[in-house]
């Protein structure tokens, strides 16, 4: 791999984490600081709209997290 397509492979995955960054925080107000939500509620929220921004490429053709083997189960210890 070339230093140019690691670059790009970085800012690639650094894009990823700040839309799953942006949409945690769009879920502050109502979601986390809610009080009449369970926390297992809240899991799930997270798991269906941070977790899925991770997985979902930003332009259709480039790898996504599940191609890469890496899980998004909170019991996995890989």
């Amino acid at each position: 791999m070339s230093t140019l397509e690691a670059r790009f492979q970085i800012q690639h995955y650094a894009l990823r984490i700040a839309r799953a960054s942006t949409a945690f925080g769009r879920l502050q107000e109502s979601v986390w600081k809610r009080e009449g939500l369970s926390s297992e509620t809240k899991l799930k929220v997270y798991r269906a709209v941070v977790l899925l921004s991770l997985c979902m490429p930003l332009r259709p053709g480039l790898p996504t997290l599940d191609m890469l083997q890496i899980s998004t189960d909170p019991t996995y210890a890989g």
